[in-house]
């Protein structure tokens, strides 16, 4: 039943679903809050709010949800049918449209950002010459004038989607250079990442999204990446109850 699932109280994202019926992360989640369980594919949860406006989702249109419960995030899609006004609180009523399914270990926590980055292909010496930060730091030309600027969209523990000027193949290997404060201290970390799918950017001729995956990064590596996105996630809450 679906009351073993989610309860009244769970934390909700909320994100518009592309022409391939895929969850857009190249924009913030709206934020919800589940209010009533009404039968086993009927919801109500709180409309979004928004600098201090009120989102409603358009009747009809397919949406992503994910509910952070206590026993961890389980993701469906939706609908909106309705909306109503509970006091002073705008509440959605909201068809599930697919089977709630637990988001598994395996798969990581994405995080929409805005990061910008440098980034690099990757070559046969590379896996011969390990990296060596205080190296990189002394502004060694002969090795920053091999990085390309972009900009990470959004991150987690497996991966990212990053844009930048350069169309990629698929199978491309490159090298991403982060800097992430995480607990108020700076940490610089290079991952290697694979590319899985790149893309033009609608409406832009000049720039390319690329879906990466990385690949040999560390467990200290991951542990921190892993830290670095919910301490975002929590500050961005933190913040959005703060507007309220």
């Amino acid at each position: 039943m679906l009351n073993d699932i989610i309860l009244i109280g769970d934390k909700i994202d909320i994100r518009p679903l592309d022409h391939e019926g895929k969850p857009m992360y190249g924009t913030r989640p709206y934020a919800s809050m589940l209010v009533n369980i009404e039968d086993e594919e009927t919801i109500h949860i709180t409309a979004p709010i928004i600098q201090n406006k009120v989102v409603l989702l358009h009747t009809g249109r397919e949406y992503h949800l994910t509910f952070y419960t206590e026993t961890g995030l389980f993701q469906c899609k939706c609908t909106s049918i309705s909306h109503y006004k509970d006091n002073k609180t705008v509440v959605l009523k909201i068809k599930l449209t697919s089977k709630i399914v637990k988001l598994q270990r395996r798969q990581y926590y994405r995080l929409e950002c805005i990061h910008d980055v440098k980034y690099r292909f990757l070559t046969e010496n590379d896996d011969k010459i390990p990296i060596n930060y205080d190296k990189i730091e002394q502004n060694n030309e002969k090795v920053e004038h091999n990085w390309t600027k972009g900009a990470i969209i959004d991150i987690s523990g497996g991966g990212a989607r990053l844009n930048s000027s350069i169309h990629h193949q698929k199978g491309d290997k490159i090298r991403i250079k982060l800097d992430l404060v995480i607990g108020n201290k700076l940490h610089q970390m290079e991952l290697d990442a694979e590319v899985l799918a790149s893309s033009r950017v609608d409406n832009r001729n000049d720039l390319y999204e690329h879906r990466v995956q990385f690949s040999n990064i560390s467990k200290k590596d991951r542990e921190y990446l892993i830290r670095y996105i919910f301490e975002q996630d929590r500050l961005r809450r933190k913040n959005e109850k703060a507007d309220l």
